[in-house]
């Protein structure tokens, strides 16, 4: 049974490794990481690849000399197989990821607002002013998404809906998402990193 990604058909899972190998080589340098951002017109075709809609893509190069995919989602940096989502061979989303996704998804103009709020402003830890992204400062998104589970009293979602490539909560569960947005808004703080930092920084609190 042939599938899309994006707008192009395969009819097997061999055809589309060896279109999606070619493409990811022809932009990958092996001396140069390329990031890739919302305005490049590669980006939509690595969404649709790897199904998600990240801050953006980083293509570099693995220990083995081989092109390897990674992206930022709000700071995290994921890296998962490019080759095996050209097959569309994916492992079902594990429980944790789709929470995640669910709660930056509730959270998302929060950070937004910041973002426009501080437009212009030069990287925390560089002084660049080149590719800005948003980033939790002080305490991790992971580390303050725990500590609110840890203190939240109600049901939590046990099932997602999708909207695009991103899991979202329920109508049912809006109450949960209000809590954490409120719980968020209190504790959450950010600063300003260029991409190259945000990616170097990962998880961690500080520099």
């Amino acid at each position: 049974m042939g599938y899309y990604i994006l707008h192009k058909y395969f009819n097997t899972k061999k055809e589309g490794e060896n279109y999606v190998r070619k493409y990811i080589r022809n932009l990958w340098n092996k001396n140069v990481e390329k990031y890739i951002f919302p305005e490049h017109k590669e980006y939509k075709f690595l969404c649709a690849l790897m199904m998600v809609e990240p801050n953006f893509f980083l293509l570099g190069t693995n220990e083995s000399g081989h092109p390897h995919l990674c992206y930022s989602i709000n700071g995290e940096v994921i890296s998962k197989s490019w080759v095996k989502a050209s097959r569309r061979n994916f492992k079902p989303t594990p429980y944790k990821e789709k929470l995640d996704d669910a709660l930056r998804f509730v959270v998302r103009e929060d950070v937004n607002k910041f973002r426009r709020e501080h437009k212009g402003e030069p990287c925390a830890w560089c002084c660049s002013k080149e590719r800005p992204q948003v980033d939790h400062h002080h305490i991790s998104f992971s580390n303050l998404k725990q500590n609110f589970l840890d203190s939240y009293k109600g049901s939590v979602p046990q099932d997602f809906t999708k909207e695009g490539y991103r899991h979202v909560l329920k109508s049912v569960d809006y109450g949960f998402g209000n809590a954490f947005k409120e719980y968020h808004n209190q504790k959450a703080t950010y600063q300003i990193l260029c991409a190259p930092c945000n990616l170097k920084k990962g998880n961690k609190t500080f520099f």
